[in-house]
């Protein structure tokens, strides 16, 4: 796939995906509520597995609202790579330079893989996060994710296409004393 990085590249949400998180988010909070309020006998009172329940039925409608809120409410582009970085409106107001992101990796496996960028700690102390990320933030350190997270999963491309086109913008925006630095994504593609 030849990708042009002469302009933008602009990617929506995907309001399908969206209303199918959604739908599973539903289902997630019913059994948590249900077990919260005593509807299935399996689950011993003070057990772990009523605490995690509890805590379910407040997160899993939250997460739901929000899925939601995205399928309706976001219009226009929410990811857009250029030459000059990439700007995530899920993660952060801000354009990240592609100088001041530090290497491009991917984790995880199969249709739960991500784009893990490492940006320069003093650029990112001035980005201005989202609420939910401002809140992960210490979760993610703390198992080993140093980074910003880029995901496919509510988008209108697939992950393969996304980490094409973040690599190939990437390739293209380095400056001129950064062009010889090479992400782990790069070997992870070959």
């Amino acid at each position: 796939m030849t990708i042009d990085t002469n302009g933008e590249f602009k990617v929506e949400a995907s309001p399908l995906k969206l209303l199918r998180a959604a739908l599973i988010g539903a289902v997630v909070s019913a059994i948590c509520i249900g077990v919260a309020l005593g509807w299935f006998d399996n689950v011993q009172p003070g057990s772990f597995r009523e605490f995690v329940c509890y805590v379910g039925a407040v997160f899993f409608p939250l997460l739901t609202l929000r899925a939601l809120w995205r399928a309706f409410a976001t219009p226009g582009p929410v990811l857009i790579l250029s030459r000059e970085g990439i700007q995530d409106l899920r993660l952060a107001a801000e354009l990240i330079p592609w100088d001041a992101i530090q290497d491009i990796a991917v984790r995880g496996a199969g249709r739960s893989r991500s784009i893990m960028l490492s940006i320069d700690p003093a650029v990112e102390t001035k980005l201005t996060f989202n609420t939910i990320l401002r809140w992960t933030r210490t979760a993610d350190r703390a198992f080993g994710m140093n980074g910003l997270s880029v995901r496919a999963g509510d988008l209108k491309i697939g992950f393969d296409e996304l980490l094409a086109a973040t690599l190939a913008f990437a390739r293209a925006g380095q400056s001129h004393d950064a062009a010889s630095r090479r992400f782990s994504a790069f070997q992870a593609i070959r």
